[in-house]
């Protein structure tokens, strides 16, 4: 299965991959490159012992990094690059290694794969619940700390940790989209002020989960009440239920929100906030004061997050 991002398309490295995985590491070393980034060791490994190892790692993980995924990047039908996303690193290795790793083969540097590859990484991250993410690069490599500082990375540490003799520059990338510590979802809800969110520290009991069942009901979101297991909600992720198909957008794009996108507010947005509008009056009906005000700012504030979160992206480009 393919994950889409950008222009590009990201899965696993397959058994059959054996000779364009070669044609890639080959120009690289016909460039001058001997060490590949993102590639677990690829050039010194048996191809199938790599592959299986690669799998192995996505599946169960490894007892000292946790699980990771190593993706082959297309564009169409040519490979363009590899990106290492290592989501369940020790706080002590992620500070050595980062929690992610992208390389682009040389004839198709500078042409904005490596940011694709970082926006898409970013959204793994945030699925598998990070809300925070260390990147590295050498010193030297003012085009990837580039590359990190377009992503929104900001500069933490400068050591040589990493590989003995060489500067590695270390940025820290915060997946909360907003100053103020808010997680806006892909659509402009805000999930920190919403009663179904419960990831930490918005955790909520089971007591409460089953009152907003109860009130999704009265609302019209859903036809029944539902379990607490299925109202409990976690943020955006590509396998959850989202009426407006903006969550599968967002991913396809490789970005967080649609305030990132170049066409907000395209149509689809507009009948989002026109739909959700229209079940405003019966929240004000069915919920009173502090309820009802915590259903305005998590779901009737979607332009208005959305809008806020454009203005900050085209400040930061300025």
């Amino acid at each position: 299965m393919y994950m889409q991002t950008h222009e590009m398309r990201c899965r696993l490295p397959e058994i059959s991959d054996e000779s364009i995985l070669q044609e890639y590491v080959k120009e690289h070393f016909d460039n001058g490159e001997k060490s590949i980034s993102a590639s677990m060791g690829l050039s010194s490994s048996v191809y199938s012992e790599w592959v299986e190892k690669i799998h192995r790692n996505a599946d169960t993980g490894d007892s000292t990094f946790g699980r990771s995924l190593l993706y082959l990047c297309f564009d169409e039908d040519r490979l363009v690059g590899l990106l290492s996303i290592r989501y369940e690193l020790p706080e002590e290795l992620r500070n050595k290694y980062g929690d992610i790793g992208y390389g682009v083969r040389p004839s198709q540097r500078n042409k904005g794969y490596a940011t694709a590859m970082l926006k898409h990484a970013l959204s793994v991250c945030r699925e598998k619940g990070m809300d925070k993410v260390v990147i590295g690069c050498f010193k030297d490599n003012q085009a990837s700390a580039a590359t990190i500082k377009k992503n929104g990375g900001k500069l933490i540490a400068e050591n040589g940790n990493y590989k003995e003799g060489l500067i590695s520059q270390y940025y820290l990338i915060d997946i909360q989209n907003t100053d103020d510590g808010r997680v806006i979802a892909a659509c402009g809800n805000d999930c920190t002020a919403c009663p179904r969110y419960v990831k930490h520290p918005y955790e909520k009991t089971d007591e409460e989960l089953h009152h907003t069942a109860e009130l999704w009901m009265k609302i019209g979101y859903r036809d029944c009440i539902v379990t607490n297991e299925e109202i409990a909600c976690t943020g955006c992720k590509s396998e959850n239920r989202c009426r407006y198909h903006v969550i599968e957008c967002c991913s396809v794009k490789g970005i967080r929100t649609c305030a990132e996108c170049a066409a907000y507010p395209c149509e689809r947005m507009k009948e989002c906030f026109r739909i959700t509008g229209s079940f405003e009056p019966l929240c004000r009906e069915v919920s009173k004061g502090k309820e009802y005000d915590q259903l305005r700012k998590a779901f009737f504030e979607k332009k208005e997050n959305l809008d806020m979160l454009k203005k900050l992206i085209e400040e930061n480009r300025k």
